[in-house]
């Protein structure tokens, strides 16, 4: 874990500091990254029901945070307002209760304040005013180093978020992070510059270009539906994540839609499992164990890696391996990029659908 953050961070000050100062991997950087990625924490909340964001954002919210002073965590305010509860988990695992104490209308912060104390070293405010497109960054979800994103800024600009909040200097970065919601944007010099509030399709600010992006993506998936054989029967999406947990993607989530436009029809999990909770973005939802034969019992399957294990090693895992579409070797792995795609990694994706199916 620790190891990976290193190595973002040697690839973040490759950027801004002479080669012959440049000297990570010691035991003063691997306890310096150990302190930074300690502030990093997850946060869940657990909404009222007649809640005005409920319909939108669910009743059950999860994202990360991060500590701002002893006691304090700052996060994405839409994952806890309106909570009935709210619990924070700290880096060695161990979940506290927390209270929100102010909401922020104008950037859309929350801060929580502590009910008990969680291990971590604050993270110190760093000036995001100061950060200029083309600067490097590392965003960090809850989650230790497989969580941690070596990004580049896109593009400062104003933002108007449709739940109540108007920024005049947004921070857009790239690639894309799966795990956006309250996740820190961290300097080279570990200072504390955002939080992760969503995904947004136009980051690099060029909606000039969107006609002639979505006539090409067009044509791709006629390109691509022309020329593959798609194979029989329903399809299901599994989530490979670092808890090993089983997690499927619901029929409406971004993956198995763009697929749908080609043939590939996404088998009803929602209903088998009994319209469970989505989870997040409303992307996924998790399995039980017992529950999976039934649930994810689709000829056809999809393995995602985006933090777990890669299809070959659940092909060796009981729980996998007697299901209908590992037996029959009709199990396909995609990159994590194919989860929730930006425009370049779906069209990556349709090329490799292209590929395997042609």
């Amino acid at each position: 874990m620790i190891a990976r953050l290193l190595a973002f961070v040697a690839a973040l000050c490759a950027f801004s500091a002479p080669a012959a100062a440049q000297d990570k991997g010691g035991p003063a950087d691997e306890a310096a990254a150990a302190q930074t990625l300690s502030a990093v924490v997850r946060v869940r909340a657990k909404i009222l029901p007649n809640a005005r964001s409920a319909e939108t954002l669910g009743l059950q919210r999860e994202g990360s945070g991060v500590l701002v002073r002893e006691g304090y965590v700052a996060t994405i305010g839409y994952l806890v307002i309106e909570s009935e509860s709210i619990e924070v988990t700290g880096a060695d695992g161990r979940s506290v209760p927390a209270l929100l104490a102010a909401y922020d209308h104008a950037s859309g912060f929350g801060l929580l304040k502590l009910l008990a104390p969680i291990p971590g070293r604050p993270l110190p405010l760093g000036d995001s005013n100061a950060l200029a497109e083309r600067e490097r960054a590392l965003v960090a979800a809850y989650g230790g180093g497989e969580s941690v994103s070596l990004v580049q800024v896109l593009s400062r600009r104003p933002f108007s978020g449709s739940w109540e909040y108007m920024l005049e200097a947004a921070i857009f970065t790239s690639p894309p992070v799966m795990n956006w919601s309250g996740a820190s944007l961290i300097s080279a010099r570990g200072e504390l510059l955002g939080l992760g509030s969503l995904i947004v399709a136009d980051a690099a600010g060029r909606s000039d270009q969107v006609p002639a992006l979505m006539s090409a993506y067009e044509d791709k998936v006629k390109e691509v539906k022309g020329k593959i054989k798609v194979p029989e029967g329903n399809v299901v999406y599994f989530l490979s994540v670092s808890s090993n947990k089983p997690y499927l993607v619901p029929p409406t989530a971004a993956l198995p839609a763009m697929l749908a436009e080609l043939g590939f029809k996404a088998d009803d999990v929602m209903a088998k499992a009994g319209n469970p909770q989505l989870f997040g973005s409303g992307d996924s939802f998790e399995v039980s164990p017992e529950l999976l034969s039934q649930v994810a019992d689709a000829p056809v399957a999809f393995v995602i890696p985006v933090s777990g294990r890669p299809m070959a090693e659940l092909a060796t895992d009981p729980l996998y391996s007697q299901l209908p579409s590992f037996k029959a070797g009709t199990t396909f792995e995609l990159p994590a990029s194919s989860y929730r795609p930006d425009y370049d990694g779906a069209m990556a994706t349709l090329d490799l659908i292209g590929q395997t199916f042609a």
